[in-house]
């Protein structure tokens, strides 16, 4: 049985990658100021356009909390994914 997956599923998916990448870009905006390539005002601005772009942040948490399901939903999906 075949499942049309839209765009949300897509971007879902990217999720552990977008986290990954965000989570590399803050350190190096971190050594960015350090060694003097920007300013803290502009590696906090490129962070927020980063995160924003990335979909990482606040409006990221809440979906996340939106779609939290309880471990038995979780299990029930698991079971049909493998039948």
């Amino acid at each position: 049985m075949t499942l049309h997956r839209g765009a949300g599923d897509r971007w879902r998916d990217t999720e552990p990658v977008r986290l990954y990448l965000y989570g590399l870009l803050v350190p190096a905006a971190g050594l960015a100021v350090l060694y003097g390539l920007l300013s803290a005002e502009q590696a906090a601005g490129w962070l927020v356009v980063a995160g924003a772009a990335l979909g990482v942040g606040v409006p990221a948490v809440e979906l996340a909390r939106s779609r939290v399901q309880p471990l038995a939903r979780l299990q029930q999906d698991q079971q049909r994914r493998d039948e």
